[in-house]
């Protein structure tokens, strides 16, 4: 029996947890009913809301009450309101009641007091938006507009208020209402004449701000207050030239006599001139159907030649105005270099602050820091724009400062890099005596446990050496001389081949192929790690953090290498070299 009784109670208990409390035991809600001070008609209603539950509605009518008998904000009730959305916006209608208990917007207290409601209203529209998907909807609109009739009210317009009017004119848009819908409510046709002359001009501004061409490159904006704003001319997206093309790697130049603008980017020329619909690619002529003009000191060119003078892809929102650039990486094909590319060269973007999981590493839009001793990301250096702030680097510890440098180092190195230097140390090694090798390790120093360590890594390598030292960075080479504007996305990738194709052929997993990359680059560095874990150093322990990642996929090492059609690493050199 009670065997029987302990299994009913336990049924029931696991029912108890599955049903929620409020649709099992709450009663019904209560229909909800505006304060006295605030007209039906502007009283917002929050179908379903945990408000309007009997026990929650109580705290409601015992806040209104409160207010009703002359109560006044304190620092007791002035805290952030939780709870649902139409909690806290009854909490905002009753601090418009403690403000006018307190003078209104004649005097100090009931402005605090309009503040701190507007800051209710604030957060039960964050927290509609929060619920309804993280998308507006009338009433997050209409909080919205609350909020700012409170702002208004508190009448102190500071540097903030541009921002809160760009809110603004978005809910009035949205809702369809007027600036005289927005004083045609309770408590606000008490902002003062210049203050609503002051709110205008701010809306106004956000109007015309909002009806601006927008620039986006890969989803960021890239367009300032203090940029000239891309515009429409003759059905034509107009984009001011310098501000793309320095995020992209490419030189811009200007020549006052003729007129003319000459962009170069990944051993691509472009000269035009403005008022001219003639440019020239390469020394041959293109005709444009837009001229580039001058607005303000900047050239602006038509969008679509973006696409076709530097391989990006241009879209168009015509609900938002708005101007899309991203890399037309169509243009490599059905290639899957870019897969091999990221897992390879990951250690190397994760130790440097970057994005491992980004082709190029670093985003195009991105500022970072760069110091004298070649610390790509550090906060005490100068900032600058992600292609520039790369190319330093690529200078500083590569000599790398140019296209031909780039491909010349990465066709050389995938071959002939350090690991040509372990093996000489290897015959070095093999070719000393024993009586030789005992004195090397009896006189301690370094030579002590770096012959015994390349002795053990010869043994367990083999004729593949320290190979993914050398193959990694190469993967690193190619994305920073991409966000350098060096080479082209195909280009990178095409470049990366021989080395993808290296480590296919010699390793069969991500972890296989990350110990050789550790053991390589502990050897270069002269870490004395004979006695470790290799996974127990400190890049052996980022590669573990970094190993779940989707990119380390060793299903690539059975898939085998896709190459870019129509590119090759041997091509390219033979370009720079003029062969």
């Amino acid at each position: 029996m009670r065997k029987l009784l302990a299994l009913v109670l336990s049924m029931v208990m696991a029912a108890s947890l599955t049903v929620p409390a409020f649709a099992a035991s709450s009663p019904e809600a209560v229909p909800p009913t505006p304060p006295d001070w605030m007209p039906a008609e502007h009283y917002l209603v929050f179908p379903g809301d945990e408000a309007y539950r009997p026990e929650n509605w109580a705290k409601i009518l015992e806040m209104r009450a409160d207010a009703a008998n002359g109560g006044l904000l304190t620092e007791e009730n002035r805290h952030d309101p939780d709870g649902s959305p139409a909690m806290r916006y009854e909490t905002g209608l009753v601090r418009l009641k403690y403000a006018e208990n307190a003078g209104g917007a004649a005097t100090q207290e009931g402005r605090s007091a309009f503040s701190y409601a507007g800051r209710a209203f604030s957060l039960a529209s964050s927290k509609r938006y929060e619920l309804n998907g993280k998308q507006h909807d009338t009433l997050s609109y209409q909080l919205q507009v609350w909020c700012q009739r409170c702002y208004a009210l508190r009448s102190s317009f500071n540097g903030n208020t541009p921002g809160q009017a760009a809110i603004l004119y978005q809910a009035l848009t949205a809702l369809g209402m007027t600036m005289d819908d927005f004083y045609n409510a309770p408590y606000v046709p008490a902002v003062t004449p210049e203050d609503r002359a002051l709110l205008a001009q701010y809306v106004e501004d956000a109007r015309q701000k909002a009806a601006r061409v927008k620039l986006y490159l890969d989803g960021k904006s890239i367009i300032n207050d203090n940029d000239v704003p891309p515009e429409i001319r003759d059905g034509r997206t107009m984009i001011p030239i310098r501000t793309l093309a320095e995020r992209l790697g490419a030189d811009v130049g200007w020549e006052q006599a003729t007129r003319q603008v000459t962009l170069k980017r990944a051993g691509v020329t472009i000269v035009m001139t403005v008022d001219s619909k003639t440019a020239y690619v390469n020394g041959k002529a293109v005709e444009m159907d837009v001229a580039p003009y001058i607005v303000d000191g900047r050239t602006l060119i038509p969008a679509r030649y973006v696409a076709e003078f530097f391989g990006q892809k241009v879209g168009w929102d015509n609900a938002q105005r708005r101007v899309d650039v991203t890399e037309d990486k169509s243009a490599a094909g059905s290639s899957n270099l870019e897969a091999w590319a990221l897992p390879m060269g990951a250690m190397l973007a994760d130790i440097n602050g970057g994005d491992y999981t980004l082709f190029g590493v670093y985003g195009r839009t991105e500022l970072l820091y760069l110091d004298p001793n070649n610390a790509i990301v550090n906060p005490d250096a100068e900032i600058g724009l992600a292609c520039l702030n790369v190319r330093n680097s690529l200078a500083r510890g590569w000599e790398i400062h140019s296209r031909e440098d780039l491909i010349v180092t990465v066709c050389s190195m995938t071959f002939h890099g350090h690991n040509d230097s372990f093996f000489e140390a290897v015959e070095v090694g093999n070719a000393l005596t024993p009586a030789q090798y005992n004195e090397i390790i009896s006189r301690g120093g370094v030579d002590a446990y770096m012959f015994p360590y390349t002795k053990q890594l010869s043994e367990k390598w083999g004729d593949r050496g320290i190979l993914c030292w050398d193959l990694f960075r190469m993967a690193n080479l190619v994305q920073w001389g991409y966000t350098a504007g060096y080479v082209t996305y195909p280009e990178a990738l095409a470049l990366l081949e021989p080395a993808a194709t290296l480590l296919k052929e010699n390793f069969s997993s991500w972890d296989e192929a990350y110990e050789n990359y550790l053991d390589g680059y502990n050897w270069w560095d002269r870490n004395d790690v004979l006695d470790r874990d290799i996974w127990d150093t400190p890049r052996g322990r980022i590669y573990q953090r970094m190993a779940d990642s989707e990119i380390f996929d060793d299903a690539l090492f059975q898939a085998g290498i896709t190459p870019v059609p129509g590119i090759t690493a041997e091509q390219l050199l033979q370009e720079v070299l003029g062969l």
